[in-house]
Protein backbone atom coordinates (compact mmCIF):
# COMPACT_ATOMS: atom_id res chain seq x y z
CA UNK A 1 0.00 0.00 0.00
CA UNK A 2 1.00 3.48 -1.28
CA UNK A 3 1.94 6.15 0.98
CA UNK A 4 -1.09 8.32 -0.59
CA UNK A 5 -3.10 5.78 0.09
CA UNK A 6 -2.64 5.43 3.51
CA UNK A 7 -2.85 8.73 3.67
CA UNK A 8 -6.32 8.81 2.06
CA UNK A 9 -7.49 6.21 4.05
CA UNK A 10 -6.58 8.09 7.38
CA UNK A 11 -7.94 11.31 6.02
CA UNK A 12 -11.30 9.45 5.36
CA UNK A 13 -10.89 8.01 8.98
CA UNK A 14 -10.77 11.25 10.30
CA UNK A 15 -13.67 12.67 9.02
CA UNK A 16 -15.99 10.40 10.07
CA UNK A 17 -14.26 9.99 13.75
CA UNK A 18 -14.10 13.46 14.29
CA UNK A 19 -17.44 14.42 12.91
CA UNK A 20 -19.02 12.16 15.53
CA UNK A 21 -16.60 14.42 18.20
CA UNK A 22 -18.14 17.97 16.90
CA UNK A 23 -21.41 16.64 17.08
CA UNK A 24 -21.49 14.37 20.17
CA UNK A 25 -24.71 15.25 21.07
CA UNK A 26 -26.69 14.17 17.75
CA UNK A 27 -23.70 11.07 17.08
CA UNK A 28 -23.41 9.07 20.21
CA UNK A 29 -20.17 7.17 20.97
CA UNK A 30 -21.74 3.28 22.21
CA UNK A 31 -19.09 2.01 24.55
CA UNK A 32 -19.19 -1.35 26.08
CA UNK A 33 -18.88 -5.45 25.72
CA UNK A 34 -20.42 -6.60 22.98
CA UNK A 35 -22.47 -9.30 24.32
CA UNK A 36 -24.16 -10.50 20.76
CA UNK A 37 -23.39 -10.32 16.99
CA UNK A 38 -26.69 -11.19 15.03
CA UNK A 39 -25.45 -10.61 10.94
CA UNK A 40 -24.43 -6.55 10.48
CA UNK A 41 -25.99 -6.19 14.31
CA UNK A 42 -24.02 -5.49 17.58
CA UNK A 43 -25.61 -5.83 20.90
CA UNK A 44 -23.23 -3.60 23.11
CA UNK A 45 -23.45 -3.66 27.21
CA UNK A 46 -22.63 -0.18 28.09
CA UNK A 47 -21.29 0.41 31.22
CA UNK A 48 -25.00 1.45 32.98
CA UNK A 49 -25.86 -1.90 32.19
CA UNK A 50 -27.97 -1.01 28.87
CA UNK A 51 -28.13 -3.09 25.95
CA UNK A 52 -27.59 -1.30 22.71
CA UNK A 53 -28.06 -2.82 19.69
CA UNK A 54 -25.74 -0.81 16.30
CA UNK A 55 -25.61 -1.93 12.93
CA UNK A 56 -21.88 -2.13 11.62
CA UNK A 57 -22.57 -0.36 7.90
CA UNK A 58 -21.60 -2.03 4.84
CA UNK A 59 -18.79 0.41 4.44
CA UNK A 60 -16.85 0.67 7.44
CA UNK A 61 -13.97 1.10 9.12
CA UNK A 62 -11.82 -0.46 12.23
CA UNK A 63 -9.58 0.88 14.07
CA UNK A 64 -6.78 -0.82 16.08
CA UNK A 65 -5.91 0.83 18.85
CA UNK A 66 -2.23 0.07 20.81
CA UNK A 67 -0.94 0.88 24.04
CA UNK A 68 2.31 3.36 24.17
CA UNK A 69 4.21 4.33 27.08
CA UNK A 70 3.81 8.48 28.21
CA UNK A 71 7.59 8.48 27.26
CA UNK A 72 7.12 7.41 23.93
CA UNK A 73 5.38 10.97 23.26
CA UNK A 74 7.34 13.16 21.79
CA UNK A 75 7.31 17.43 21.48
CA UNK A 76 4.93 18.46 18.06
CA UNK A 77 3.03 15.27 17.95
CA UNK A 78 -0.83 15.31 17.17
CA UNK A 79 -3.00 14.05 20.61
CA UNK A 80 -6.28 13.81 21.32
CA UNK A 81 -6.71 14.22 24.68
CA UNK A 82 -10.51 13.20 26.50
CA UNK A 83 -10.46 14.52 29.93
CA UNK A 84 -12.12 15.51 32.97
CA UNK A 85 -12.22 18.51 35.93
CA UNK A 86 -9.38 18.42 37.69
CA UNK A 87 -9.90 19.34 41.56
CA UNK A 88 -8.80 22.70 42.12
CA UNK A 89 -9.26 23.38 38.51
CA UNK A 90 -7.98 22.83 35.10
CA UNK A 91 -8.33 19.66 33.37
CA UNK A 92 -7.05 16.01 34.36
CA UNK A 93 -6.44 13.41 31.07
CA UNK A 94 -8.54 10.25 31.02
CA UNK A 95 -6.68 9.07 28.25
CA UNK A 96 -4.05 10.13 25.75
CA UNK A 97 -4.41 9.30 22.05
CA UNK A 98 -1.14 10.01 19.55
CA UNK A 99 -3.39 10.31 16.23
CA UNK A 100 -1.35 9.15 12.90
CA UNK A 101 0.67 12.04 10.89
CA UNK A 102 -1.65 12.00 8.18
CA UNK A 103 -4.72 13.04 10.26
CA UNK A 104 -2.68 16.42 12.20
CA UNK A 105 -4.69 19.21 12.24
CA UNK A 106 -8.16 17.42 12.03
CA UNK A 107 -10.59 18.51 14.30
CA UNK A 108 -8.08 21.24 16.24
CA UNK A 109 -9.55 22.57 19.52
CA UNK A 110 -11.57 21.48 22.02
CA UNK A 111 -15.44 20.32 22.99
CA UNK A 112 -17.80 18.52 24.86
CA UNK A 113 -17.51 15.04 25.45
CA UNK A 114 -19.85 12.38 26.40
CA UNK A 115 -17.25 9.97 28.01
CA UNK A 116 -18.08 10.62 31.66
CA UNK A 117 -19.93 14.01 33.38
CA UNK A 118 -18.22 17.21 32.60
CA UNK A 119 -15.54 15.96 30.00
CA UNK A 120 -13.79 17.59 27.06
CA UNK A 121 -12.22 16.44 24.14
CA UNK A 122 -8.70 18.14 23.22
CA UNK A 123 -6.84 17.89 19.80
CA UNK A 124 -3.77 19.39 19.92
CA UNK A 125 0.00 19.91 19.49
CA UNK A 126 2.16 18.90 22.08
CA UNK A 127 4.80 21.90 22.89
CA UNK A 128 6.30 20.09 26.19
CA UNK A 129 5.52 17.08 28.34
CA UNK A 130 6.96 17.46 31.61
CA UNK A 131 6.95 13.50 33.10
CA UNK A 132 7.91 11.51 36.09
CA UNK A 133 7.64 7.83 35.40
CA UNK A 134 4.27 7.58 34.22
CA UNK A 135 2.55 10.57 35.27
CA UNK A 136 3.18 14.24 34.12
CA UNK A 137 1.37 17.42 32.71
CA UNK A 138 1.28 17.99 28.68
CA UNK A 139 1.49 21.73 27.56
CA UNK A 140 -0.77 21.68 24.25
CA UNK A 141 -1.68 24.70 21.75
CA UNK A 142 -4.17 25.24 19.11
CA UNK A 143 -5.63 27.86 17.97
CA UNK A 144 -2.96 29.90 18.76
CA UNK A 145 -4.05 29.38 22.36
CA UNK A 146 -1.77 27.23 25.15
CA UNK A 147 -3.00 24.95 28.24
CA UNK A 148 -2.29 22.23 30.67
CA UNK A 149 -3.56 19.07 31.01
CA UNK A 150 -2.62 16.64 34.27
CA UNK A 151 -2.02 12.98 33.00
CA UNK A 152 -1.80 11.11 36.42
CA UNK A 153 -0.14 8.05 36.61
CA UNK A 154 -1.84 4.95 35.29
CA UNK A 155 -3.49 7.38 32.62
CA UNK A 156 -3.88 5.09 29.23
CA UNK A 157 -1.42 6.27 26.16
CA UNK A 158 -2.32 4.51 22.91
CA UNK A 159 -2.09 5.01 18.81
CA UNK A 160 -4.45 3.44 16.60
CA UNK A 161 -4.07 2.57 12.66
CA UNK A 162 -7.14 0.97 10.26
CA UNK A 163 -7.13 -2.30 10.61
CA UNK A 164 -9.22 -3.98 7.74
CA UNK A 165 -9.07 -7.38 8.97
CA UNK A 166 -9.85 -7.05 12.34
CA UNK A 167 -12.29 -9.04 12.85
CA UNK A 168 -14.89 -7.92 16.04
CA UNK A 169 -15.73 -10.26 18.82
CA UNK A 170 -18.40 -11.18 21.41
CA UNK A 171 -16.62 -10.30 24.89
CA UNK A 172 -14.43 -7.57 23.92
CA UNK A 173 -14.80 -3.79 24.47
CA UNK A 174 -15.23 -1.41 21.61
CA UNK A 175 -16.47 2.10 20.94
CA UNK A 176 -18.78 2.76 17.89
CA UNK A 177 -18.78 6.33 16.51
CA UNK A 178 -22.32 5.80 15.64
CA UNK A 179 -25.16 8.23 13.50
CA UNK A 180 -28.92 7.55 14.97
CA UNK A 181 -30.66 7.35 12.21
CA UNK A 182 -34.42 6.35 11.41
CA UNK A 183 -33.75 2.75 11.66
CA UNK A 184 -31.59 2.81 14.73
CA UNK A 185 -27.76 3.53 14.94
CA UNK A 186 -25.62 2.66 12.50
CA UNK A 187 -22.02 3.34 13.06
CA UNK A 188 -19.21 3.09 10.14
CA UNK A 189 -16.39 3.50 12.67
CA UNK A 190 -15.32 1.16 15.69
CA UNK A 191 -12.39 1.01 17.96
CA UNK A 192 -10.75 -2.12 19.40
CA UNK A 193 -8.11 -3.09 20.95
CA UNK A 194 -5.87 -5.99 20.61
CA UNK A 195 -6.40 -7.61 23.88
CA UNK A 196 -9.63 -6.71 24.07
CA UNK A 197 -9.95 -4.16 26.04
CA UNK A 198 -10.81 -0.50 24.96
CA UNK A 199 -9.09 2.51 26.44
CA UNK A 200 -11.44 5.50 27.86
CA UNK A 201 -12.26 7.11 24.67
Amino acid sequence: MTFSLHRSVFAGVALAALTSATHAADDPHIRGEITAIDGATYSVETASGQSVDVDLAAEHTVLLYTPLDLADVKADDYLGIPSAPAQGGGKRALAVVVFPEAMRGFNEGEGNWDLVPGSRMTNATLARLAAKDDAGTLTVTHGGASEEIAVPQGTPVVTFAPAPDREIRIGEQAIFFARDTDSGLTAGLVGVSEDGSLPPL
